[in-house]
């Protein structure tokens, strides 16, 4: 007889699977025998049966589990149709994966995301603490689409690259969310903006004279447009659930945009401002702040962008000395 002995998984799935509700949630324990309950008591039983109310951004506080972690040495290798990822479905997707003492080491996690290619790998730790670690990249994926799932306006389109490594741990994804660890960076040369034409805007900034006020740099940008940007590059750096943009700039058409600012993992929340510059002079800045699915839009002229700050330091926090013009933008986001 061997010391150890162990199991492999090979399968395909042809429909849609949730890896987080069907593979790695705690399976439920099968009901003890006892005495018979009261009618309050079992009223109170039902109501904490309840899966608890979503957390600050909508993060999910059902406590996480492996309980089939170590339990039995396993290898897997499961090909899905649609896998559904803390939100995220992937299409054709490949899972292949250890089960150990120590937690899961899922050594290749693939699929279609966004019109790209997803690939991960990581280790998931069991335990009381659950925890993990991660590094991920999406490639040539259509930058629009990753707006609109995130539940911002798809205001730019174009092929894009995303990659970056996280760690977290804790018992719920409300949990994980304010405990996220490590950086991003997203590249997508060859953007296109719809709705702006930043070169019309920039030639009258090249224009001699008087530069646009703000209500002729209004009309310039209520004519609609597309641009191209000839590079947009973001970088992140996440401590603690709060992502701090290390770096954000867009170039292109005679315009340079500048970004700075945070979001705010674990509350589903932003703080990000733009400044604006045509033809190398400074024009308008733009803040987007509060909760993604409706955060408040703010523009200010170049004469209060001259004398206003950064972002302000606290999210969803109005800007100072802006007079904002609200309106929504965005939709909830799907997690």
């Amino acid at each position: 007889m061997p010391d150890e002995f162990g199991f492999v998984f090979v399968g395909d799935i042809h429909r849609r699977w949730d890896l987080v509700a069907q593979g790695l949630r705690a399976l439920p324990r099968p009901v003890q025998r006892g005495p018979l309950l009261t009618r309050s008591q079992q009223a109170q039983a039902a109501r904490a049966a309840v899966a608890p109310a979503p957390g600050p951004g909508g993060w999910s506080r059902v406590p996480l589990a492996f309980d089939l972690a170590g339990a039995i040495p396993l290898d897997l290798s499961l090909r899905a149709r649609e896998l559904i990822v803390g939100g995220a479905t992937l299409g054709d997707a490949l899972v292949q994966a250890g089960f150990g003492e120590d937690g899961i080491d899922v050594r290749q996690l693939s699929g279609s995301l966004w019109r790209g290619r997803f690939e991960a790998s990581g280790k998931l730790a069991g335990g009381e603490n659950p925890g993990l670690a991660a590094i991920f990249a999406v490639t040539d994926f259509e930058l629009g689409e990753m707006l609109t799932a995130s539940g911002l306006m798809p205001v730019l389109r174009g092929p894009a690259k995303l990659s970056g490594r996280v760690e977290s741990q804790g018992g719920t994804f409300s949990i994980w969310a304010g405990n996220l660890k490590g950086d991003a960076a997203l590249t997508a040369p060859g953007a296109i903006i719809d709705g702006l034409d930043l070169g019309a805007i920039a030639r009258r900034y090249a224009a001699p004279g008087n530069p646009p006020d703000i209500a002729e740099l209004a009309r310039l940008a209520g004519r609609g447009g597309r641009s191209m940007l000839d590079e947009f590059d973001a970088r992140l750096r996440i401590e603690l659930g709060h992502a701090r943009v290390e770096r954000w700039r867009a170039a292109g058409a005679g315009a340079t945009i500048d970004g700075s600012g945070q979001i705010d993992i674990g509350a589903w929340a932003l703080d990000l401002v733009a400044e604006f510059a045509f033809a190398g002079k400074k024009s308008w800045r733009f803040a987007a702040q509060g909760p993604f699915a409706n955060p408040r839009l703010n523009f200010q002229p170049p004469a209060q962008t001259a004398s206003s700050g950064g972002p302000s330091s606290g999210v969803g926090a109005p800007p100072a000395g802006s007079a904002a013009r609200s309106r929504p933008a965005g939709r909830p986001a799907s997690r």
